[in-house]
């Protein structure tokens, strides 16, 4: 057993394939650390997965609460964006914690998911009140668009392999469908389509726009 230990290769925590969607939980490219939303205690939460040790940021008190529920982190770790679905805030801090920008959205939009480009260029945030899909400008921490309308509550992201759009899910159903939302930003400007998949018991029964 101690032979083995000597010549196996040395663990490796935290480290994995980057999948470029959604969450209320986040790690940054090289492992080290662990970025989570605190929806009740309108905070976030940093874990250095060497030593387990975790370190609490609260975010601006602007009267009401934040709720935040999404995190999306920058391949090299300086940047973690949080967007605040009972606040309307996105925030952006650097990696140690401090608050280095803010984007306020509409008013009652409720911003729910957020995640970053492949490229990392721009961040697309659902709007979950509000129907609609923000794009946001990553160089200048500004609002772009808001692509709407879209189908109602949108919820998760996932970017596609080779960056040039996002599929968005939806919390409701049209009747007996569920929705997915796509969102492409190859061109100059984004535009959205959206597919319908149906709960069929057979998969070719399904049907798309």
């Amino acid at each position: 057993l101690a032979l083995w230990l000597l010549l196996s290769p040395p663990l490796s925590f935290g480290q994995g394939a980057r999948l470029f969607k959604s969450g209320p939980i986040q790690i940054t490219a090289d492992g080290a650390w662990v970025w989570a939303a605190n929806q009740h205690h309108d905070s976030v939460s940093r874990l250095n997965t060497a030593t387990n040790a975790v370190d609490e940021f609260t975010l601006p008190n602007v009267g009401s609460s934040h709720s935040p529920r999404g995190i999306s982190v920058r391949e090299d770790g300086g940047q973690v964006w949080v967007a605040c679905h009972d606040s309307d805030f996105v925030y952006i801090l650097n990696g140690v914690g401090s608050i280095i920008g803010q984007v306020e959205l509409p008013w009652g939009s409720g911003p729910y998911s957020i995640a970053l480009s492949r490229d990392q260029s721009i961040a697309l945030v659902t709007l979950h009140r509000g129907d609609g899909l923000a794009i946001i400008d990553a160089a200048s921490l500004q609002l772009s668009t808001i692509l709407e309308p879209v189908f109602h509550a949108p919820l998760g992201i996932a970017w596609l392999e080779d960056g040039t759009g996002a599929w968005v899910t939806h919390l409701f159903s049209d009747e007996d469908h569920s929705r997915l939302t796509k969102v492409d930003v190859a061109g100059s400007q984004p535009r959205v389509q959206t597919r319908i998949i149906a709960f069929a018991t057979d998969p070719r029964q399904s049907s798309g726009l």
